[in-house]
């Protein structure tokens, strides 16, 4: 009790907004010059490999030094440090990320299935190191050890598993997608870059995670080096000029590339809004919103590594529901399904929500609630001319599930074609990014569940 009162006293709630303040600026210039991943290797590929390598030795030199000055203001040294420690330490920092890289390179060709995961554990696994090599530099004391054990490695443990679950996750859609998609589609280039930029963030949230979190769990195992210092009135965190000027070196880097050699700086960032919900007549309508980041080809030409639309279907002033997904930038948000006598049935990104009005009511389903919902008329009439004339396959599982379950006679004949391999050429033509092994083998799927 006595700890966890010292953890949020005044000294270390300024500690760990110091430690944020300063933190996470110092990712966020990495990832506006390059994409967030903190290998040498990558600076091997592509155009430009020498500046590109030359940016990252100065990065992290300068990231280096920046939490070298963190550790020292959180640890009770009893190492004088020297003017040699500044460039020491960083040049143990380079060291040790060229040879995580070197390490993860190997190991890479033995998980390429896990790769992400691999990279977000060598990240945790080379600030572990940096750490204890620092700390056994400095001849750091801790205070409190238990507490400091404990601490630190219920974050690598929490790490650990959200590492483990998220990577895991990012994992699973890029790789059912490529059972579904052609790999040089649009629709898997599209995934690509979700599941790469995704995987960036997160890697950035865990070095930020893990060099704020072991900074603030050394300053609260030690705050009797904390009351010493408020006894001695001496400032509890003191960060010199010379770690100032340092710090503000990235955004001079930061600029310097974005203008001598853009390839792969962040670029820009757009938002592009489409409305088509009338408050006045009642009708169906989708509002959109897509927001879109973009960085630096070799030709200085932008390209998108991020767009995902978020779509708002609305009857007149009334918000029947919301949905997302990530799509390619020219992609049309909404289209008319089939007229059903008179009705005309919406499908909304790539037939994620479905929606009509009828008799002044409107109806909406989302594509992946659709096996648990009830009978709809409207919706089978929808979808039976859909698969006749239109067959999209996108939600293929979801609808035919639908149709097994209200409308067997007319799906299961189209689905045990599907399984024995036979399709019109119409039905590939309409799903030029679809392979027809996916539809085989999700109609043979389903066939064995429903029958």
């Amino acid at each position: 009790m006595h700890v966890i009162k010292k953890a949020f006293s005044r000294v270390q709630l300024k500690l760990l907004l110091a430690l944020i303040f300063i933190v996470v600026p110092l990712n966020i210039m990495y990832f506006l010059m390059l994409p967030y991943e903190k290998s040498f290797l990558t600076a091997m590929g592509g155009p430009y490999k020498v500046p590109i390598l030359i940016a990252k030795i100065i990065y992290f030199f300068v990231s280096s030094f920046v939490v070298f000055i963190l550790i020292i203001n959180s640890a009770d040294k009893t190492r004088k440090v020297t003017k040699k420690d500044y460039f020491i330490i960083p040049g143990a920092f380079i060291l040790l990320r060229a040879l995580i890289d070197i390490l993860s390179g190997l190991l890479v060709n033995f998980m390429s299935k896990s790769a992400q995961q691999l990279v977000d554990f060598s990240t945790l696994l080379f600030w572990i190191l940096f750490f204890a090599f620092t700390f056994k530099y400095l001849k750091a004391k801790i205070d409190n050890k238990k507490v400091f054990a404990i601490m630190s490695s219920a974050v690598i443990i929490f790490l650990s598993v959200l590492i483990i679950i998220f990577d895991k996750n990012l994992a699973e859609t890029f790789y059912t997608s490529l059972e579904k998609y052609y790999p040089l589609s649009e629709e898997m280039e599209v995934i690509t870059k979700t599941v790469g930029f995704k995987g960036q963030v997160f890697n950035m949230i865990i070095e930020d995670t893990v060099i704020i979190s072991v900074c603030w769990i050394t300053g609260i195992a030690n705050y009797r080096f904390y009351e010493r210092k408020e006894k001695e009135k001496k400032p509890a965190f003191k960060v010199s000029s010379f770690a100032i000027g340092a710090l503000l070196i990235l955004p001079g880097l930061t600029f310097a590339k974005y203008f001598l050699f853009p390839y792969q700086s962040l670029s820009s960032t757009e938002i592009h809004q489409s409305n088509s919900i009338s408050n006045v007549e009642k009708k169906i309508g989708v509002s959109t919103k897509r927001p879109q980041w973009y960085r630096f080809d070799a030709y200085g030409d932008k390209y998108v590594v991020y767009c995902k639309e978020i779509a708002t279907i609305g009857y007149g002033d009334e918000i029947l529901l919301k949905t997302d997904k990530h799509i390619r930038p020219e992609h049309k948000s909404i289209k008319t399904v089939y007229d059903v006598d008179g009705i005309e049935v919406y499908a909304v990104l790539d037939n994620n929500v479905f929606a009509y009005a009828k008799d002044g009511k409107a109806y909406a389903y989302r594509a992946k609630e659709l096996p648990e919902a009830e009978r709809d008329d409207v919706l089978i009439s929808a979808f039976e001319k859909m698969y006749l004339e239109e067959p999209d396959w996108e939600e293929f599982e979801n609808v035919c599930t639908y149709l097994l379950r209200y409308d067997p006679d007319f799906i299961k004949p189209i689905l045990e074609r599907y399984s024995a391999g036979q399709f019109y050429q119409y039905e590939l033509d309409y799903n030029p990014s679809i392979m027809p092994e996916y539809a085989m083998k999700s109609a043979e799927k389903l066939l064995r569940i429903a029958f």
